[in-house]
């Protein structure tokens, strides 16, 4: 039921997402739709929590198999970033998700819990690039920024093009912030 909110999400807009939307995607009735979710909202907060969950366990992944905290940091926010379908259905998910935010509590109450763990998880990985702990938070600004831009963009450009972003030139603007941050060379 939530890869089939997803699914309608990416393809139709949060409007789509209805119970019986749902139940229609997911080759179920809404009653098993309402037996698991009580409400619409319930759903929805469900399915950003999965694709949140998805996009995490995938950075973590990334992290983890990189040693050098540099490289480790540039693995992080290319795998944040809508450069494949998977990742794409995310990003729509995501900006419906911030839409809805903008007037509806609930919702914006889960965006600020899911934006405060990508905040912390970001905090941890620029931590060996800072002096201070303004200059820590002054970069996980920075970074999330540069990555919500840079995914609102390509996903934008995507629809429009139907394709995806250049996979190319985001990584060339990533490099330009870490020689900023870091200054090390590019990979």
């Amino acid at each position: 039921m939530i890869r089939a909110a997803i699914a309608i999400v990416a393809d139709e807009g949060f409007a789509a997402a209805t119970m019986r939307n749902v139940a229609v995607r997911a080759a179920c009735t809404t009653g098993s739709v309402t037996h698991h979710f009580a409400c619409r909202q319930d759903l929805l907060v469900a399915m950003v929590r999965s694709a949140h969950d998805a996009a995490g366990l995938r950075m973590l992944d990334r992290a983890q198999a990189v040693g050098d905290p540099r490289l480790r940091l540039r693995a992080v926010m290319l795998e944040a970033l809508p450069l494949d379908a998977t990742r794409l259905a995310e990003w729509r998910v995501w900006l419906a998700f911030w839409a809805e935010a903008v007037s509806n509590v609930a919702i914006a109450e889960e965006n600020a819990r899911r934006y405060h763990e990508w905040r912390t998880f970001l905090a941890s990985l620029v931590l060996p690039f800072c002096r201070t702990s303004q200059q820590r938070e002054r970069e996980v600004d920075t970074a999330v920024a540069l990555i919500d831009g840079l995914g609102v963009g390509l996903t934008v450009a995507a629809r429009a093009r139907s394709g995806r972003g250049r996979p190319d030139a985001t990584a060339a603007v990533v490099d330009r912030y870490l020689e900023a941050l870091c200054g090390a060379p590019r990979p």
